[in-house]
C-alpha cells in the first residue's frame, strides 16, 4: 500500500500567502521576415505568491524580483539589468517594461487545465515572450486533475495565452518514473493558433512543438527543477517569424 501511494502522483495543492520562486535562464533566438533578428539569454527571478486556491485552481500574485538580458534584441545589441527597487543598469534598457515589471501580474494553476495568464503580463511577453509560461511557476509540465500512476499520461487542452499575437498550448503528459520523493515528469507541447470565444484582434497563425520535462518533490508536492523548449513559426500580417526557445530553471 505504500508502495502504491508512492507511485501516484496527486494534484497539487496550496493555502493562501504559499510562495513559489523560480530562478529561469531563457535563451531565445528568432528569425525574424523583416530582418530585426534576435538571439539572447535572459536571466529572470519570478517570486509567486497564492492569493486564492479554490475548486482546483490556484491564483497567484507574480512579479519579477530581478532580471537581466544579454544578447541581441531585435536587431540591436542589449546588455542590462534590472532589480526590483534597484531599476535599469547597463546598456540597452527595454522600453515599455517599466509598468509590467513594477506591479507584476496574476497567473492561475488550474490541475488538468494548466496555466493561464493576466493582462499585466503583456507587455513583458510580448517583447520577451516565454512559450511555455507555467514553467514560470515550476510547472513546465502542467499538473493532472486526478491522482496518476507511474508511467500513465494525461492531456491537457485549451491553453491560450494573449501575449506575442496570441498562441494556444496542448500538453500530452506523462508520469515517467518515480525514486524515493522524486518524480520525474514529462510533456510533448504542440502549439497552435489561439482559440478564444472573442477573437484576439489580428492574431498571429502559430505552428510548432516541443518537449517540457520536470523533476517533483512528490511529498512536498512542489516543483524542483526542468525544462521546456519550443521551435514554432509566427505569421502575423506580413511579419514571419521563426522562433527557437529554451527555458531552464530551478525553485528557490
Amino acid at each position: 500500500m505504500l508502495l502504491a501511494l508512492a507511485l501516484q502522483l496527486a494534484p497539487p495543492t496550496f493555502q493562501k500567502f504559499d510562495r513559489l520562486q523560480a530562478a529561469c535562464v531563457i535563451k531565445t533566438e528568432i528569425k525574424s521576415s523583416n530582418g530585426r533578428d534576435s538571439n539572447y539569454t535572459l536571466t529572470m527571478d519570478v517570486a509567486a505568491e497564492t492569493e486564492k486556491a479554490e475548486g482546483g485552481a490556484t491564483t497567484f500574485d507574480c512579479g519579477v524580483a530581478a532580471l537581466r538580458i544579454e544578447g541581441t534584441l531585435d536587431g540591436r545589441k542589449v546588455d542590462a539589468a534590472w532589480s526590483k527597487g534597484g531599476g535599469w543598469k547597463g546598456d540597452g534598457k527595454i522600453a515599455g517594461l517599466d509598468r509590467a515589471l513594477e506591479k507584476g501580474w496574476k497567473m492561475t494553476l488550474a490541475a488538468g487545465k494548466g496555466t493561464s495568464i493576466g493582462d499585466g503580463y503583456l507587455e513583458l511577453g510580448d517583447l520577451l515572450p516565454v512559450f511555455n509560461p507555467g514553467a514560470l511557476l515550476g510547472y513546465s509540465v502542467p499538473p493532472p486533475a486526478t491522482p496518476v500512476a507511474a508511467g500513465k499520461t494525461w492531456e491537457v487542452k485549451g491553453q491560450t495565452f494573449p501575449h506575442a499575437g496570441g498562441f494556444g498550448l496542448r500538453a500530452a503528459a506523462t508520469f515517467d518514473f518515480a525514486e524515493g520523493d522524486s518524480a520525474r515528469l514529462s510533456a510533448r507541447l504542440t502549439f497552435g493558433k489561439a482559440e478564444t470565444e472573442i477573437p484576439i484582434e489580428g492574431a498571429s497563425n502559430v505552428k510548432g512543438d516541443g518537449y517540457a520535462s520536470l523533476a517533483y518533490d512528490s511529498k512536498k508536492g512542489r516543483p524542483v527543477k526542468g525544462a521546456s523548449s519550443a521551435k514554432l513559426v509566427l505569421s502575423q500580417g506580413g511579419l514571419k517569424r521563426e522562433i527557437s526557445q529554451v527555458v531552464e530553471f530551478e525553485m528557490r
